[in-house]
């Protein structure tokens, strides 16, 4: 739903001559989506509420292309490590302090340590991929909408072999990050040939053309 606004704002986008229109409509639609959960707060099906946060995001992403952001950073090195400090810093505060974060579940904690975290987080990514070349994330990245579409599905299917397994998960521990790496790990690995088979005969519904 977040890719449908975008290709709608990207016709927008077309038609103005400012230079921070992806900013601009960041920033809306963070404020639209804070104002709709404190007043309304209400979840929408399909998580069509949570479209307008993703929105704001991507649009965030479009503006720090444009203006080429990430290319403009001094010391990539030093920046990463500081965007990786404040990212667990801020995470561990916000889970500790508030309530866990879970963006499927509309669980935020405190919404400045929330968007903190995912802006430094989205950083040091992208910071990863630009001084190590990491072709893994440069590939995810790219098909994102199908990792992100379809992982909850191997992710839950995951917690069912753990507890068929005898394995209990405390997510107040340690054990439970050290899982949750496994489990991501592998819906990558279960969904990498799903992205291969919808890119070669049905790249269409993610709105690319068949190479």
């Amino acid at each position: 739903m977040a890719n449908l606004l975008m290709y709608v704002l990207q016709s927008l986008r077309s038609k103005t001559k400012t230079n921070h229109f992806w900013l601009i409509i960041g920033c809306i639609g963070a404020l639209v989506f804070g104002i709709y959960r404190v007043i309304i707060g209400k979840d929408l099906p399909w998580n069509a509420d949570l479209s307008i946060l993703a929105m704001a995001f991507m649009s965030f992403g479009k503006w720090c292309r444009e203006q080429k952001i990430i290319e403009k950073v001094k010391l990539m090195r030093y920046s990463l490590a500081i965007c990786i400090l404040i990212t667990f810093s801020v995470s561990a505060v916000n889970y500790i302090y508030f309530e866990r974060v879970d963006l499927y579940s509309d669980a935020f904690g405190n919404p400045i340590l929330f968007m903190t975290a995912a802006l430094t987080g989205t950083f040091a990514v992208v910071l990863i991929s630009m001084t190590t070349n990491n072709r893994i994330l440069i590939e995810l990245g790219k098909n994102s909408l199908i990792y992100y579409g379809l992982h909850r599905i191997i992710i839950d299917l995951m917690f069912v072999v753990y507890e068929k397994m005898g394995i209990q998960i405390d997510n107040a521990s340690w054990s439970a990050v050290r899982f949750a790496i496994i489990s991501v790990c592998v819906a990558i690995v279960i969904l990498t040939p799903v992205k291969c088979l919808v890119l070669k005969y049905i790249p269409w519904c993610l709105g690319k053309k068949k190479e």
